[in-house]
């Protein structure tokens, strides 16, 4: 951890505070964002950490600021996500239970729902040269023109096994 002299405006601190290396924030600013992301408003975070508003506002334009901030939003997704999949055999069985129910608004309901699910589904390019042919191929704005780097196409589609 680094020391450095820092007098923050709009905030209280005055103090000397100290830079954690690995997210370049300081206590103060991490706990911030940890009330950020455990779901807490900028006025509740101002009043608990006892800054200004405008402060935590002015952080926010920080690099290191949004990027921990990205960083623990990632983290929280991940887990939210982790405990879906834990879901994923009950979730079918709710579904075909409610498919198979008696109750035809249920039925229908779900039918509805499952269909909206399947038709939104994004799926993306199945034909692997193609992938490949796009990551070699650049566009510049300005002329409006696709530059195809063959030689690159040529090694990656070696490197994936693929004939030409």
């Amino acid at each position: 951890m680094k020391k450095i002299n820092k007098i923050q405006q709009n905030s209280t601190l005055t103090e000397v505070e100290v830079i954690n290396k690995q997210t370049g924030l300081t206590p103060i600013q991490e706990k911030a964002v940890l009330l950020l992301v455990s779901g807490k408003n900028i006025t509740d975070v101002s009043t608990e950490l006892n800054i200004d508003r405008g402060t935590l506002y002015n952080w926010f334009e920080k690099l290191t600021f949004k990027a921990y901030y990205n960083k623990l939003c990632s983290e929280v997704q991940t887990t939210v996500q982790n405990g879906i999949l834990g879901l994923y055999n009950e979730a079918i069985q709710a579904i075909q239970s409610s498919l198979k129910s008696d109750n035809e608004a249920i039925k229908l309901k779900t039918a509805f729902w499952l269909i909206e699910r399947l038709e939104a589904k994004n799926i993306g390019a199945t034909d692997p040269r193609e992938i490949l042919r796009n990551k070699c191929t650049t566009s510049t704005v300005e002329w409006d023109l696709n530059t195809f780097d063959e030689e690159k196409y040529k090694r990656l589609c070696k490197e994936n096994g693929l004939q030409l």
